[in-house]
């Protein structure tokens, strides 16, 4: 019993893909040549028919049966019109004849050069798988090293230790000591005995000079503060005396 319900053949697609990411090439083959046969009865299927007849040459190619890949292209792929004229057939044949012959040349334009759209137009799994291919037909482990554009690297290490912090300027050792207003020893302000016992000495020492000058008396300088205070009493006025110029008092009679 064949279903032949519409887009059937997408759900045997799903269980492709998912057996090429296992790397089951050959139970991904056998459920991709179901989801062919399911096409092959649809006559409107066209396009999906010639990707299908070009996912199993190319998981045929990985398992290393290039003998039975162009069995199955010539006997069965070549019979239907439309994949004759499809870029899906050029494809197919071209992976064929690089890996029988062993050009490796060849295979590397059938895939990256002459066949570009084709290639497009495939699922990512098998496209990655075309890739892999060999000239043993074999698939590798790894695609092919494709010239594509190197992102920008950053030499960042991040297993590195922080920087020892920076030793202490020897600067600071000259700069300028804050000013302070706090008196030195020698400058302490003297108060209360001290201060008037330091004023007697100077007093002293001040009349001892002046007497050794001649220029002062030591009675009266000793003396200079018991006098009486000053008062304002009165003083009579001075008479005042006019004095006779015989000179002036001329008679001129």
């Amino acid at each position: 019993h064949v279903v032949t319900t519409s887009y059937a053949h997408e759900t045997l697609y799903k269980i492709v893909y998912t057996l090429l990411n296992y790397n089951e090439y050959p139970s991904a083959l056998y459920a991709a040549s179901a989801a062919s046969y399911l096409l092959q009865i649809d006559p409107h299927s066209t396009i999906s028919l010639a990707r299908a007849y070009l996912t199993e040459t190319v998981l045929t190619l990985a398992m290393g049966d290039v003998v039975a890949a162009e069995q199955s292209f010539l006997n069965i792929h070549l019979q239907n019109n439309y994949y004759l004229s499809s870029r899906e057939c050029k494809l197919g044949e071209d992976l064929i004849t690089a890996i029988r012959t062993r050009d490796a040349q060849g295979l590397h334009d059938a895939r990256i050069v002459e066949n570009k759209s084709a290639m497009s137009n495939l699922h990512t799994s098998v496209r990655n798988l075309t890739l892999k291919l060999q000239l043993t037909g074999l698939a590798k482990d790894k695609p092919l090293d494709i010239p594509l554009p190197k992102p920008t690297q950053h030499n960042y290490n991040y297993n590195t230790a922080p920087a020892p912090p920076a030793p202490p300027s020897t600067r600071s050792s000259y700069a300028p000591k804050p000013i302070t207003n706090q008196p030195s020893q020698q400058e302490k302000i003297m108060e209360g005995e001290e201060l008037q016992a330091s004023l007697n000495a100077n007093f002293d020492e001040m009349d001892d000079l002046m007497n050794s000058m001649g220029l002062g008396d030591d009675a009266d300088i000793k003396n200079f503060d018991n006098k009486p205070p000053k008062t304002n009493t009165p003083q009579p006025p001075q008479q005042q005396y006019e004095e006779d110029d015989d000179d002036l008092d001329i008679d001129l009679r």
